[in-house]
């Protein structure tokens, strides 16, 4: 299983959290597939998937880096990949420049 965890703002007023869930829900329905948050807390998005839902997390992952704003609003990203067990902050793994 495949699960990404992202926790925003607390001090977020109502209307721009909903914003941001949506600018999330676009993200992970893309042309991999279409994954639901399925977090019950407003300040967390939780989107998972098994080995077919992959691209769409990897693919929802990078349109969200795009997204300044809501980069901006970002506290915390996990990626948890349960077999192998390989976790990574996506925030500091975004934050690594390339070098060519």
């Amino acid at each position: 299983m495949y699960k990404t965890i992202i926790k925003i703002r607390k001090n977020l007023p109502f209307n721009a959290v909903n914003s941001i869930q949506n600018v999330a829900a676009d993200a992970f329905d893309n042309r991999a597939g279409k994954l639901a948050n399925i977090s019950k807390d407003p300040y967390v998005l939780i989107f998972e998937g098994e080995e077919k839902d992959y691209g769409c997390l990897q693919l929802g992952i990078l349109a969200l880096d795009k997204e300044k704003e809501f980069m901006e609003l970002v506290t915390m990203w996990d990626w948890i990949d349960e077999e192998p067990n390989e976790n990574c902050n996506v925030l500091e793994v975004l934050s690594i420049p390339i070098h060519m």
